[in-house]
């Protein structure tokens, strides 16, 4: 009953003019977007190329879209953002985008930064939660029962909701997990439910390739370091985050001869680094760093930029580049008890 109420209120603000006015105020303000996973029709946790398309016209008839350089570079050297500034992310490095958005973002001629995860581009390592994902979906049983501290559930794996509701509550618990620990509760997953994983991804879980990503960087695609194998940093050994943060800009830098400015953040969100973390990406020659949340305390910090998630919701998309999740952030802040 609230949401509908909620989504009530927007379509008359939105009709009534507010989202205009939203983007005029806010034109100052750029959003930074991320993607993730796309396909040829809309699926679960995959966006279709054509609703993408869609978005894509959308940001070409009413926005800037910008690199992500060339919006460090405004604010590097004291220059105006342009006005309603949008920017284009995309994380991990699946070969989905280049069999779909690619294409999409080169006849618009828009500007994207795709952030990779090099040991995954380089096929040495499956991305952690696809090899959860592999496991659930390919078991052959029918229920399976998941116990921590916090939770005791069973699911029924014979039905795709089941199967959702699994990898949702794994892929949780794996974030509290130290790295080494991770990996052993994976294996031992995937004995449990009697899955033999293959070493390197299967389709549908793989990743681009270093001759896919030199195409698209004459195209106006940027590359950015998404670490060596997408873990969370504050799990992570010390001596392991140096080569996690250190060696993956080594790594793109040797692939595609082009010096690697930018960095994101795995999982991205608050708690997943620290101050320590965030001081050894400055100190591995990074110029920005990126995580995946926003609020009007990130939305210029070049160590911690805000950026919104993106996904089949138009409602949403249009809420975040005209900026009236900005316009709401104000509001809980100013009025915080009313938001609460």
């Amino acid at each position: 009953m609230l949401e509908a109420w909620k989504k009530g209120i927007l379509h008359i603000f939105k009709k009534l003019g507010g989202f205009e006015l939203s983007r005029y105020i806010y034109r100052d303000y750029p959003r930074i977007l991320i993607f993730h996973r796309f396909a040829e029709r809309t699926c679960w946790r995959h966006m279709g190329k054509d609703f993408f398309e869609e978005q894509i016209k959308m940001l070409k008839r009413k926005f800037e879209v910008i690199s992500l350089e060339a919006l460090s570079r405004h604010i590097a050297e004291g220059r105006k953002i342009p006005a309603n500034s949008v920017i284009l992310t995309v994380d991990d490095g699946y070969e989905d985008f280049y069999q779909y958005a690619f294409p999409i973002l080169k006849k618009y001629s828009m500007p994207a930064t795709v952030y990779l995860s090099t040991d995954f581009i380089d096929k040495k390592i499956w991305l952690w939660p696809d090899r959860i994902r592999y496991v659930v979906w390919q078991t052959g049983l029918s229920r399976f029962s998941f116990r921590t501290h916090e939770i005791e559930r069973e699911y029924d794996l014979s039905a795709e909701q089941g199967r959702r509701a699994a990898w949702n509550d794994i892929a949780d618990y794996c974030l509290t997990l130290w790295e080494e620990d991770k990996n052993q509760f994976i294996r031992n997953l995937a004995q449990d439910l009697k899955v033999s994983v293959p070493p390197e991804p299967t389709p549908g879980f793989t990743a681009l390739t270093w001759q896919q990503i030199r195409e698209m960087m004459k195209n106006g695609i940027d590359v950015g370091s998404h670490t060596c194998t997408h873990p969370r940093l504050v799990c992570v050994k010390k001596e392991n985050l140096i080569r996690e943060i250190v060696d993956s800009k080594k790594r793109l830098q040797d692939m595609t001869g082009v010096e690697v400015k930018s960095f994101c953040y795995p999982n991205g969100k608050k708690g997943d680094y620290d101050d320590n973390i965030r001081e050894m990406v400055k100190r591995a020659g990074y110029t920005t760093a990126v995580v995946a949340f926003c609020d009007i305390r990130n939305i210029f910090d070049l160590f911690e930029w805000g950026r919104y998630g993106i996904d089949e919701n138009m409602m949403h998309f249009e809420k975040v580049t005209y900026g009236v999740e900005i316009l709401l952030a104000f509001m809980r802040r100013r009025y915080a008890k009313v938001f609460s």
